[in-house]
């Protein structure tokens, strides 16, 4: 990976955490501001930023509410569970066990809080602590 390749990726951690506006992460990485609007619009960051959003939390509170759901359902049905409903509450059990029992998660949460600390406290070492992290999660990932 190139110098250029890295200091893009350290714009899009910082845009992705939305803490920052373009002009001071183009300042940050330095960049103009044309170059961090056509990283921007080519690498689709505006949907990144959103897929950050949606939280481990937010996931597992959902799977807890549908399951709820599928349990009311089944109490309404006299207690017996038909097919779809036996069907879905394996498979909301399932995502629930994923979400509450992989370390991953906890990763990201953790280099989430560590990264938005750096932009604020220390911005000189946002950038390198930032791609050292991506490197850890990359290879958590890799031997999940």
């Amino acid at each position: 990976m190139g110098k250029y390749d890295e200091i893009r990726e350290v714009a899009q951690g910082l845009y992705i955490k939305g803490k920052l506006s373009k002009k001071k992460i183009a300042e940050f990485v330095g960049v103009t501001d044309k170059t961090l609007r056509t990283w921007v619009e080519k690498h689709a960051w505006d949907q990144l930023k959103e897929a950050q959003s949606v939280t481990r939390q937010q996931l597992l509170a959902d799977a807890y509410a549908q399951l709820k759901a599928v349990n009311k359902a089944v109490q309404d049905r006299g207690g017996v569970p038909d097919k779809a409903l036996t069907d879905a509450k394996s498979v909301l059990r399932k995502e629930i066990e994923q979400l509450s029992d992989s370390p991953l998660h906890l990763y990201v949460e953790i280099y989430t809080e560590v990264s938005e600390w750096l932009v604020e406290q220390r911005p000189d070492k946002a950038g390198e602590v930032s791609k050292l992290f991506l490197e850890f999660l990359d290879q958590k990932n890799e031997s999940a």
